[in-house]
């Protein structure tokens, strides 16, 4: 079988769909024996058309092939009004709770700003006081409860040292408490602005000892009495740190205010 071009006449194989020679589309295939009773047909329309040498065609010059159509575009699907509305929502969600996240991160930086203030004032709100612990133990000694109370617990820490049996030692008995917030010796105890005197009754060989805290008050009150009071066990002040020691003898020499003078 041959397909022979209408065009040039050329032959072409069976499977060829355009002429080799002049690039023309192809009808169907022919036998030979049909080529045989229409040659003279052919011949006589176009005496010059032979069988003439086929012609290389490059790929420039061959007829394009045809393009297989392209997919169609996938379909865009259009959400729903209540999609919309949901994904709406939800934006709307997202960006509320930031805003709380937002304002709550800044409430803790508030609070924390109002308690550091308030602590600073309530600091600063303090009398100066006395600026040496001697002025301290002075004033403790010309008060008679508060020096009343400093001998007495001072002898029960002379008492435990005898039992121990070192009745010659002679420890450190009395300290006053410097504020290490303000680095002056007031603190604060029930709204009253006091001098903290730590009065040692018992100390141990790990260094350790027992005591009581006498509290005085920095200023008289309207009437002329000034605040004095052992303070409980359980009272602590963080700032409280141990000013200058004294023991007991030089206590009573020095600061104690005997009813003779």
């Amino acid at each position: 079988m041959i397909k022979i071009c209408v065009k040039c006449g050329f032959h072409n194989v069976a499977q060829a769909n355009y002429c080799i020679h002049c690039g023309a589309k192809l009808g169907e295939a022919t036998s030979v024996a049909n080529l045989a009773v229409n040659q003279t047909g052919l011949m006589g329309k176009n005496e010059n058309v032979g069988n003439p040498e086929p012609r290389k065609i490059s790929a420039a010059t061959a007829p394009p092939r045809p393009v297989p159509p392209a997919d169609p575009p996938a379909a865009q699907t259009i959400p729903s009004a209540s999609q919309a509305a949901a994904v709406v929502t939800a934006q709307h969600d997202d960006n509320r709770n930031s805003r709380r996240v937002f304002w709550f991160i800044i409430a803790i930086f508030a609070v924390g700003f109002v308690i550091v203030l308030g602590l600073a004032s309530a600091q600063n709100t303090l009398p100066a006081g006395y600026d040496s612990t001697d002025d301290v133990l002075t004033l403790a000694g010309e008060t008679k409860k508060a020096n009343e109370d400093i001998q007495t617990y001072s002898g029960y820490g002379q008492l435990a040292a005898g039992i121990a049996g070192r009745p010659d030692e002679r420890p450190d008995a009395v300290i006053v408490m410097k504020n290490s917030g303000t680095g002056r010796f007031v603190f604060k105890y029930n709204n009253h602005p006091v001098y903290l005197i730590r009065v040692l009754t018992r100390q141990y060989d790990n260094g350790d000892y027992d005591y009581v805290t006498v509290g005085l008050g920095v200023t008289e009150d309207d009437s002329g009495t000034r605040y004095e009071k052992v303070l409980p066990k359980s009272f602590k002040d963080d700032n409280a740190e141990e000013g200058h020691s004294y023991d007991f003898d030089d206590y009573d020499t020095n600061y104690a205010v005997t009813d003779d003078d």
